[in-house]
């Protein structure tokens, strides 16, 4: 499931980003200068699908698994994006094949860079995330 909330800075077309290292000091207080950005990004994806092998059991007669089934969502610059559900639910798979960590098993459908399709090698090279570590618990 993805929910996105849209800025009204986005709104208007605008995206925009944080520079520390440009803040600016006003009156003894640190204030955050924002820079347009001229190479936004949106990242897409369109009814993918992930499946994995699994043994064959009575049950189970083909052996395969359904991770993720026709999930569709886009990430773009001043929205926030957020990827929730239940435990088990298939958010960090989805994440994982959209930053291309995942190596095995079956994936069906689009990923998309600013209506391209995704040449993982160079996704791969420019794009990171850091996974959620539950350190406190």
């Amino acid at each position: 499931m993805t929910f996105v909330m849209e800025s009204p800075r986005s709104a208007r077309g605008l995206s925009y980003a944080m520079l520390e290292s440009q803040s600016l000091e006003t009156r003894g207080k640190l204030e955050p200068s924002y820079q347009h950005l001229n190479n936004p990004c949106i990242l897409c994806w369109n009814n993918l699908s992930y499946t994995v092998d699994t043994p064959k059991t009575a049950d189970d007669p083909k052996g395969k698994k359904t991770i993720l089934n026709n999930v569709s969502g886009r990430c773009a610059p001043g929205e926030l994006t957020a990827i929730m559900g239940p435990s088990g639910s298939g958010k960090t798979t989805l994440v994982d094949l959209l930053a291309d960590r995942i190596s095995s098993g079956e994936v069906i459908g689009d990923i998309e860079l600013n209506g391209e399709a995704r040449v993982a090698k160079t996704f791969r090279a420019v794009t990171s995330y850091v996974a959620q570590e539950d350190s406190l618990l």
